[in-house]
């Protein structure tokens, strides 16, 4: 059985109108039906993709936080350029390792 095969069955049993606008009026519900799993489907996609890519800045802050953390913990003082090339090569290192 096809998906649109319930559509159909359900259109049939939808009563004659007279009023042509009432019966595209109910046309339309019927479709706006037959697209709520589909909306519903994209919307929790759309969803499920904000939140990776917010999860994954934090993951990047939380990175950054313990890369300077550790480079201030060689004693290195932040805002110098040895500071900002620790930081880097610890970022690069991380990036290598997955």
């Amino acid at each position: 059985m096809t998906a649109e095969r319930p559509l159909r069955d359900f259109l049939k049993r939808l009563p004659d109108f007279e009023d042509f606008e009432k019966e595209q009026e109910a046309l339309d519900v019927v479709a706006r039906e037959a697209e709520t799993p589909l909306a519903a489907t994209l919307l929790y996609r759309r969803m499920i993709d904000s939140l990776r890519q917010s999860l994954a800045g934090a993951n990047e802050v939380a990175s950054l936080r313990k890369d300077r953390a550790a480079c201030a913990q060689e004693g290195l003082r932040p805002r110098t350029a040895d500071f900002g090339l620790c930081v880097i090569d610890r970022e690069d290192a991380v990036g290598k390792s997955h």
